[in-house]
């Protein structure tokens, strides 16, 4: 029951992120190298498809004051490439409201992320394994307030450590933290939107 009730709020997240038009060409283009994988692997080649629901923290402390940490909401597919190594892609998304430290206005945050990336698993047992992961991840960054609006992105980079855990045979369960960093500098400031997350996902496993 707590796998359903967090893939539905997953796929919710996902489809508005859909629909404000922020589903790149780029990602899909993820997908479809994913799926050549895939093809390419033949009969051997498996699948995974995990939706994720984190606790995003940011590392930056101003964010902190403003925003807070919050939810994150993530897709991620994955194939082995070779022995124990994968190729992931997923895209991920953050929304946060918050009020200006001095003026009290209100502001919004949104992150959206566009990540490809390999794992290497360290630890494989019959119900669980360990995988140690890097991956590069495109950021759209959007600030709006009366103070006036960033939009802007840049390309950074995640670590991450996952456990997986095999309830069943073609259901996992991951347990993950991860540390990104996005540096920007829009204007004569600059600034980190990565953080650390700390997430729970349940997929399938074709």
């Amino acid at each position: 029951m707590a796998g359903e009730v967090l893939m539905l709020v997953a796929v919710k997240k996902i489809k508005e992120i859909m629909s404000e038009r922020i589903f790149s060409v780029n990602f899909i283009l993820g997908l479809v190298l994913v799926f050549a994988f895939v093809l390419a692997g033949g009969a051997e080649a498996s699948i995974s498809i995990i939706p994720r629901v984190s606790y995003f923290s940011p590392r930056e402390q101003a964010f902190q004051d403003i925003y807070g940490g919050g939810p994150d909401y993530s897709l991620e597919i994955s194939i082995p490439l070779w022995r124990q190594l994968d190729f992931w892609a997923a895209i991920g998304y953050f929304f946060r409201r918050g009020n200006l430290t001095i003026t009290q206005e209100e502001t919004t945050l949104k992150l959206v992320r566009y990540v490809y990336g390999l794992r290497y698993e360290i630890i494989a047992k019959k119900r669980w394994a360990l995988n140690l992961g890097a991956s590069l991840n495109y950021v759209l960054f959007t600030e709006l307030n009366p103070l006036g609006d960033i939009r802007t992105g840049n390309m950074g980079y995640a670590l991450r450590l996952e456990g997986l855990l095999f309830p069943a045979k073609h259901l996992p369960l991951s347990l993950l933290i991860e540390f990104a960093s996005c540096k920007f500098e829009p204007a004569e400031f600059k600034f980190d939107s990565g953080g650390i997350n700390l997430g729970l996902g349940f997929g399938y496993k074709f």
